[in-house]
């Protein structure tokens, strides 16, 4: 079914392959690479109770419940502080949240506040029963608080413990600690790890290396002294964690068809006679370099097509690859194709998953692929002389295959040179049919000409093609479009308006037309390329999007000068 442009290595009978695949599907599921404990940023439906459950476990609150004088963690919907831009969610938790009096980014944290958000149980044991596993996380943080540098101040916490929630900051030991007063308040990603916890007393453990892996619990825990000074306090979003057990994993994730003289250009298809290479794409899980394994790719009737040897190092957080089969081969029959991807087929490497490393596909075959093409109907050669308002272009335009998608777009121009026309009305990216089309084109307002119809072809193959019509549309109609002498806003109506204002302009020639709107204070508020414009009086609208009431100037930039013309938007 294939000419192969390299040699074909064929696998010694399918039973093999048959055997490996069964002997995977039937066997227990490893571990997965990293497991996913934690993924919170704070996002639910207005009116949703606080707090919830995240992964099955319930974040839970200190002090419950709040008071005035001491306020807790809870939801802000409303900070002013994403407008920065990070983190890209619309809510986060604040250390007061809870205070209905209080307004975050307006009013400031109180004196004596002392709050826990805590969530648990969770355990990372499985990280600890391999040399290169570890756990980690991060989470995003914008604050604001007295410095607590000269021995008063505030503090924040991450805290974390084993055996259940206790509100005794010395029941507590440290992933993250922020005693200097914030973080310029921007937001930035704090990052933690189980391997470097921090005690109250200063010292540096390590939970995995001691066994403290069970039954834990962390908390978000903030800590203000008697001082009451203008500061906004802590805001927290998209707090993440997760453990990896320390073996390493290919994961195959998808495959491509390329062109091999240009591996950019990518093929959703296989077609007859036409070249093509295959690309695995997958990742690698785990701290340290993989053995040197085989990459395999077979047929449908479990031979090896090609293969990729080498070496892969895999990361704590997972690496990506994208990795081509050097063979190159081409489909000589139309039909199915049908493929089997591989990774480390011959199980040179112990993975924590063996059931993640293959995928087999059936892609279809189509005909030949050859550039569309378009035969004119009408205009017929020779040219047409036409009194009417309607006149229909019918054409004959191919593609192949028929499956593939292909567009077919009309234009008109003054003469049959550059392909700088401008568009048919109703006549943008129409379907390619393989039949005779007709398109009725609404000629009443051009004027007097001689014009040169072309047509634009497009396919996923080929760079798009131009072709002319070889007649000549010859307007001459009963009531001559009067073209005008000079460029001029004729009218903006109505004005004022609500939701959208109608701008008719008179051109003398046909040219490239730009309308630019801006506020009173000259504030540049939208802009509209409204294309090449033929002769005579045309027309477009505008309707504001997300903008106030207000009076708002049109400059409109032709190649025959300037207009300006002002507008009053009524909501």
């Amino acid at each position: 079914m294939f000419r192969l442009m390299s040699s074909i290595q064929s696998l010694a009978g399918g039973i093999i392959l048959v055997a490996l695949l069964c002997s995977l599907l039937l066997a227990p599921q490893a571990s997965a690479r990293y497991y996913q404990l934690l993924q919170e940023g704070w996002e639910r439906p207005v009116g949703t109770p606080f707090p919830w459950s995240t992964n099955g476990h319930m974040w839970g609150l200190f002090p419950n419940p709040p008071s005035l004088t001491n306020p807790r963690w809870d939801i802000e919907r409303n900070a002013i502080y994403h407008s920065t831009g990070f983190p890209e969610d619309v809510t986060a938790v604040w250390c007061v949240g809870s205070n209905d009096q209080l307004i975050a980014g307006v009013d400031y944290y109180l004196p004596n506040v002392y709050t826990h958000l805590y969530w648990g149980p969770f355990s990372i044991a499985e990280a600890a029963q391999n040399e290169y596993g570890e756990a980690f996380g991060s989470f995003w943080i914008w604050a604001e608080m007295e410095s607590n540098l000269n021995g008063t101040g505030d503090f924040f916490y991450l805290g974390v413990r084993s055996g259940g929630f206790n509100p005794n900051i010395t029941a507590w030991d440290f992933l993250h600690m922020d005693d200097q007063g914030g973080n310029n308040m921007e937001w930035t990603q704090a990052m933690f790890n189980f391997d470097e916890v921090y005690t109250l007393n200063g010292d540096t453990i390590s939970y995995i290396d001691q066994g403290i892996v069970d039954n834990l619990y962390i908390s978000l825990i903030f800590d203000s002294d008697y001082n009451e000074n203008d500061y906004f306090g802590v805001f927290i979003d998209d707090i993440s964690m997760g453990y990896d057990d320390g073996m390493y994993d290919f994961d195959y994730r998808d495959y491509e068809l390329f062109n091999p003289d240009n591996p950019d250009e990518e093929y959703e298809f296989l077609y007859v006679n036409l070249p093509v290479q295959l690309r695995t794409k997958f990742k690698s899980h785990g701290n340290l370099m993989s053995n040197e394994v085989d990459h395999l790719l077979y047929d449908g009737q479990n031979q090896v097509l090609s293969q990729i040897t080498g070496q892969w190092q895999g990361g704590t957080v997972p690496i990506s690859y994208e990795e081509a089969f050097p063979e190159i081969f081409t489909p000589q029959v139309e039909g199915e194709l049908t493929f089997t991807i591989w990774l480390d087929g011959e199980m040179e490497q112990v993975e924590s998953d063996e059931n993640n490393n293959f995928e087999t596909f059936t892609i279809p075959v189509y005909a030949e692929n050859t550039p569309p093409a378009i035969e004119w109907i009408n205009p017929p050669e020779g040219g047409i002389w036409n009194q009417d308002e309607v006149f229909d272009i019918i054409y004959y335009a191919t593609n192949s295959p028929v499956e593939e998608s292909a567009r077919l777009s009309l234009y008109y121009d003054y003469d049959d040179e550059g392909f700088d026309g401008y568009p048919v009305t109703g006549g943008i990216n129409l379907p390619i049919t393989n039949t005779i089309d007709t398109l009725s084109w609404h000629i009443g307002a051009l004027p007097d000409y001689d014009y040169y119809l072309y047509a634009k072809l497009e396919d996923d193959y080929y760079d798009p093609i131009y072709v002319y019509a070889d007649g000549i549309l010859e307007v001459e109609s009963s009531s001559p479009v009067v073209v005008p002498e000079e460029f001029q806003i004729t009218s903006v109506y109505p004005n004022p308006f609500n939701p959208t204002v109608e701008v008719t302009m008179d051109l003398p020639a046909p040219g490239d037309v730009r309308a630019v709107w801006y506020s009173v204070d000259g504030r540049q508020v939208d802009t509209q390329k409204l294309g090449k414009l033929s002769a005579g009086s045309q027309q477009f609208a505008w309707t504001p999007t997300n903008l106030p009431s207000g009076v708002y100037l049109l400059r409109l930039e032709t190649p025959f000068g300037i207009g300006t013309q002002k507008v009053t938007y009524l909501k």
